[in-house]
């Protein structure tokens, strides 16, 4: 790519480093531009299915396949389009003078355009999902509650009902892993040790006179100590012993979808830490918490004037311009 004068060499190999890919630096083989080219070769041959296919289950398919290779190369589109603005939009004059007087080394330089670029994603998916757990929680709060009862009812009743109404001990060892999960035999062959079971009996040689047993008494001196698995097998049976029963898990569950707030952490969670959306804010938190707590890069008046720029160049919306009080805004009280 051929860059603008005022691009700082850092800038210009960070950019070229995504864009063209750079295994010699531990990047990818291959940048997000080949990316894009592969995704479009795809779209190209989906293309040709949808053309060439008649029946009706092998086409919706294919509209399937084609609707998420079509959202994955807006996805990429974007990530490059983002890249080339940060390197040739005439606005990022103005930051990158700001930014090599604010900003000592090259690491930070890079620290400041990974952030604009790592920033710039659809906070509103997160959002949603956010809203998404919360109804889950709540709804698994009603069927434990529902649950809870009924256990409460069926106590009443306990000679007649299955011991997996009331027992976890009883749940886990009548319970197994579907056949193709990896963990299927490996939970069959290790629940007994889990649950304090005793190994089955060996077959009996019905040939073999019995052994004559005799009690003696010994002083706990002189007594044999227990096989040590023996021993684990008392421990653990004593401690299922002592479990609680079904009903007052589920109450747990219950109480803990009851309390369950669904949140982000991190960058994502900077983002929506408030309670509206609004794109450019969103995106103003998550790039200031990705300069600041992953980059240690102070938030000072140069760096949020840059901020600033970047943020309307990243953006690219003709009916948004970040300005530096729209950053100090956005950045106060912003969470750790």
């Amino acid at each position: 790519m051929d860059f603008p004068s005022y691009v700082p060499n850092a800038v210009r190999e960070l950019i070229d480093a995504y864009l063209e890919g750079d295994s010699a630096h531990n990047w990818a083989d291959f940048g997000w531009r080949e990316a894009l080219a592969k995704s479009e070769r795809e779209l190209r041959r989906l293309e040709g299915l949808l053309q060439s296919i008649k029946d009706l289950e092998g086409l919706n398919n294919v509209r399937v396949e084609y609707a998420k290779e079509s959202a994955n190369a807006r996805g990429i589109g974007e990530n490059v389009a983002s890249l080339e603005r940060l390197a040739l939009r005439p606005e990022m004059q103005a930051a990158y003078a700001r930014l090599v007087g604010a900003l000592g080394t090259d690491t930070e330089l890079k620290a400041f355009i990974r952030a604009a670029w790592g920033a710039h994603m659809n906070y509103g998916t997160f959002r949603d999902r956010l809203k998404e757990a919360a109804e889950i929680a709540r709804k698994v709060a009603d069927a434990a509650g529902a649950l809870h009862e009924l256990l409460q009812k069926a106590e009443g009743f306990g000679t007649y009902l299955p011991g997996e109404f009331f027992g976890i001990r009883s749940l886990l060892r009548n319970t197994d892993h579907d056949p193709d999960d990896r963990n299927h035999y490996m939970w069959q062959r290790l629940r007994h040790v889990v649950l304090g079971d005793r190994p089955d009996p060996l077959p009996q040689d019905t040939n073999v006179v019995p052994l004559r047993v005799e009690v003696v008494l010994v002083s706990a001196l002189d007594a044999t100590p227990l096989d040590p698995e023996e021993q684990a097998r008392n421990m653990l049976d004593y401690a299922w012993g002592t479990a609680p029963d079904v009903r007052p898990i589920v109450a747990t569950m219950q109480r803990a979808a009851q309390e369950c707030v669904p949140t982000e952490t991190g960058t994502i969670g900077a983002a929506l830490s408030r309670q509206k959306s609004n794109r450019k804010t969103e995106y103003l938190r998550g790039f200031a918490s990705l300069l600041r707590n992953e980059h240690s890069i102070k938030l000072t008046a140069d760096i949020m004037n840059a901020m600033a720029v970047t943020a309307t160049v990243v953006l690219n919306d003709p009916d948004t311009v970040v300005t530096y009080d729209d950053v100090r805004k956005a950045v106060a009280n912003l969470p750790l």
